[in-house]
């Protein structure tokens, strides 16, 4: 009727056509499942059960939450038997809205060097994990031989409790600035403020904690193996290759370094004594040709593996006992993140200065779980 004529499709071609339908089902099926496993772990971050960040029920709570920040009237309730901890202003509290603590969450894991190589993982409450103590028995006992124990000292493995220790972090603001109808983004303000100070404070106990009231830092105790320098007060690059090849070579390929930025100047600045003619030249170990594969063209890498910045690291030695650089992989520290962070709002303690405090406190702990893969260079005595 149109004067086109209909011609079949051939066979292959509506394999072709059904092919692609089937392509774009597949696609659209997997960006479901993508959307529906980023909503599960918003959720559990936030430590709501059920409730999701569309809901109702949450959009009113951080409604009224931000209203309440503001004004003081009003507070939010939050109706769960989920959460474990008192709701209340008298109590203890209220538990944040979901989107502020995933942006703080966020943000702490880019201020946090440690977090960002460190096993994380988001628990309500102590664990106990299980660590390699004296090993496993590994034996060849034949067809006939005895099955008995090789290692008789020490259990096979051990337990470790990680405790979450409080971390509290005040917010001092304005009166006169929470009063003003204009003022925007102060939840990214709020976020990025504390998440900042946050993250400087438990970078401090991942390495130096002692376990008291704060995590277990890396370089408590003895907990991890020390290498040290050749000479007292000198290192030099034969000691970073000594306490790279001292990590077992399946954490080595996963290892990240540790260490102040003074100590990354320091190995930038070693030079050699090159002699051309007869006129003794000074030339920079860093980029030179010998040494172009110990460290990057930038101090971002050494041995191929990345240095992270950790300003606790000593800076400077004179003792002789100063932990210099750590190696290894980094997954061996564990770190535990309560879900449920609470903000009290103090008004009557700043009232005088014109201000209102807003304490946030945080539970999280923090341990070496599995040390075998990590190593520190340490000075030498003299």
């Amino acid at each position: 009727q149109n004067g086109k004529i209909d011609v079949p499709l051939k066979d292959n071609e509506k394999e072709k056509e059904k092919m692609e339908k089937e392509e774009l089902e597949r696609k659209e099926l997997k960006e479901k499942i993508e959307g529906l496993e980023k909503q599960i772990l918003e959720m559990k971050a936030a430590g709501f059960k059920g409730l999701d960040q569309k809901d109702e029920d949450a959009k009113k709570y951080e409604a009224k939450f931000w209203e309440w920040v503001k004004t003081g009237k009003e507070p939010p309730e939050l109706k769960t038997d989920y959460y474990p901890i008192n709701t209340t202003a008298a109590q203890g509290g209220y538990l944040i809205p979901q989107k502020l603590f995933g942006k703080v969450v966020e943000k702490v894991a880019q201020y946090s060097p440690i977090r960002q190589y460190a096993f994380v993982t988001t628990v309500a409450g102590d664990i106990d994990v299980v660590q390699e103590n004296a090993g496993i028995d590994v034996a060849w006992p034949g067809e006939t031989g005895a099955r008995t124990e090789g290692i008789t000292s020490g259990s096979l493995l051990a337990s470790e409790k990680i405790i979450q220790y409080p971390q509290t972090a005040l917010v001092l603001v304005s009166r006169k600035m929470l009063a003003q109808d204009t003022i925007v983004n102060l939840e990214d303000f709020i976020s990025g403020l504390v998440a900042r100070y946050v993250a400087k404070s438990e970078g401090t106990k991942f390495i130096l904690g002692n376990g008291s009231n704060c995590p277990t830092g890396l370089l408590h105790g003895t907990l991890l193996t020390r290498v040290k320098l050749g000479i007292h007060d000198t290192p030099t690059f034969d000691d970073v290759k000594k306490v790279y090849y001292s990590v077992p070579s399946y954490a080595r390929s996963r290892g990240v370094w540790c260490t102040n930025d003074a100590w990354m100047l320091f190995l930038s600045k070693i030079k050699t004594a090159v002699t051309t003619g007869g006129t003794p030249v000074e030339k920079i170990i860093w980029n030179s040709y010998a040494f172009g594969d110990v460290i990057g063209p930038e101090p971002n890498t050494i041995l191929g593996r990345p240095v992270i910045s950790c300003p606790d690291m000593t800076s400077a030695i004179s003792t002789g006992s100063e932990d210099l650089m750590i190696f290894g992989d980094l997954k061996g520290y564990w770190i535990t993140d309560n879900p449920y962070v609470v903000v009290q709002r103090l008004d009557e303690l700043y009232a005088a200065s014109g201000k209102v405090g807003f304490l946030f406190e945080f539970l999280k702990g923090g341990y070496p779980v599995d040390p075998q893969g990590l190593r520190v260079l340490a000075n030498t005595a003299s």
